[in-house]
């Protein structure tokens, strides 16, 4: 009985063992695609655009398409995994011109996107002679259109409260190389 027993005992070892074998593998197939969805490389290694702009107030969803229609995300549904874990979505969206590097992962590209680390655009001013001609060349290379732009300019009011009218104006804006946000508001750039 004794060796009936023991070789019973040393059946069920075998079975418990490649139970526990085959468990292990799995959780590491599953761990391993896990971690490539988190830390593997998703931003393709030539991409048309490294720049990535969400214009102010973009939902998730909004930011989401801007991702796929560049190329930025290889796989949607592990992108939209990962940025649950981290707590990207949020409403709005943080709103700017972000520059994206190729090889990132999706750690990588949520946390640039999340922490708001903003490229400016270098705006040149070398000759204009109107308000008009000024928010011409600003609509440009910044969100905000030119009529926004117009209309803060002509606005009496606002001007007053600076100390310009729509006579003296123009002084502000002196031919240079001004750094801005993408995302700049019309007021920010008076």
């Amino acid at each position: 009985m004794d060796s009936e027993e023991t070789r019973k005992k040393g059946q069920l070892a075998k079975i418990i063992l490649t139970f526990t074998f085959v468990g292990v593998l799995i959780a590491t197939f599953f761990g391993y695609q896990k971690y490539t969805e988190i830390f593997g490389r998703i931003v393709p290694d030539h991409l048309n655009e490294t720049y990535v702009e969400i214009p102010t107030n973009a939902s998730y969803e909004e930011v989401i398409e801007i991702l796929n229609a560049k190329g930025i995300i290889k796989h949607e549904k592990a992108f939209r995994w990962v940025a649950e874990r981290m707590k990207y979505p949020r409403n709005p969206m943080r709103a700017g011109r972000f520059r994206v590097q190729a090889g990132w992962s999706n750690y990588d590209l949520i946390k640039h996107l999340r922490g708001g680390s903003q490229e400016t655009v270098k705006l040149i001013f070398n000759h204009a002679w109107t308000v008009r001609d000024i928010a011409a060349k600003v609509a440009e290379f910044i969100e905000p259109d030119s009529s926004d732009l117009v209309d803060l300019f002509v606005n009496e009011q606002y001007l007053a409260a600076l100390g310009y009218n729509p006579s003296t104006l123009m002084s502000l804006f002196i031919p240079n190389t001004y750094d801005f946000f993408w995302n700049t508001s019309p007021a920010k750039v008076v």
